[in-house]
């Protein structure tokens, strides 16, 4: 994976968005990949952003040096977890691009398709894993989530539950909201083009997609 240095905002965001393929058994099935694509959110969907599709490379799945904080990762990038079936991402930014001084925020929004008892199953370990690493963990990572010093959850609504996430490395800071809505779930990214605020993930953007998946899953 490429330094931090030489990737966007967004990209890191993304981190990785594994392709699975089929759908699950469960009371709520998994969301195909085509079904995940014609629910995410569009730039009408929500005036103001540009939004652009992003091919996320296979089995690219982050692991983390202390197995109890896995889930960490893997919520923050579904599609890579080894229960997702089906994964598309977006990116977006805003109208005006960054500047020098490091305003502009940009955002990711990475839809994965589980089973529903996985999908709530990975809600759980979520919670779980930020009250043990609260200190931190380490990957083998070429990026900033190398060393990652603290983790916080926050305050966060949207779909059928959801979670807020703050990152924290020696000189960035990345916030995440993790929802799931039915089998699916979805992180929300959000950074300045500095790495250096804590950039919150505007509400419209969760619940214009949340609102998207609850109408293709019917």
């Amino acid at each position: 994976m490429r330094t931090v240095r030489a990737v966007s905002a967004a990209g890191l965001l993304l981190l990785a968005t594994a392709c699975g393929g089929g759908g699950g058994n469960a009371d709520h099935p998994a969301l195909s990949k085509a079904q995940l694509g014609k629910a995410a959110v569009t730039g009408k969907d929500l005036p103001g952003y540009k939004v652009s599709h992003q091919a996320g490379p296979r089995d690219s799945r982050i692991e983390a040096d202390d197995a109890k904080c896995q889930p960490i990762l893997d919520a923050i990038a579904p599609g890579a977890s080894r229960k997702a079936k089906s994964s598309t991402a977006r990116t977006l930014s805003t109208a005006h691009p960054p500047t020098e001084s490091g305003d502009g925020s940009q955002y990711s929004v990475i839809l994965a398709g589980f089973k529903e008892p996985d999908a709530k199953k990975a809600m759980s370990d979520l919670r779980d894993a930020i009250k043990a690493c609260g200190s931190g963990f380490n990957t083998p990572t070429e990026s900033m989530l190398q060393q990652t010093t603290g983790v916080r959850q926050k305050k966060a609504t949207g779909g059928d539950e959801a979670i807020g996430v703050l990152l924290e490395g020696p000189s960035w800071k990345l916030n995440y909201v993790i929802a799931r809505k039915g089998s699916t779930l979805i992180s929300f990214g959000g950074a300045d083009s500095a790495f250096t605020k804590a950039v919150d993930v505007p509400q419209r953007i969760v619940d214009k997609q949340t609102e998207k998946i609850a109408k293709a899953a019917g």
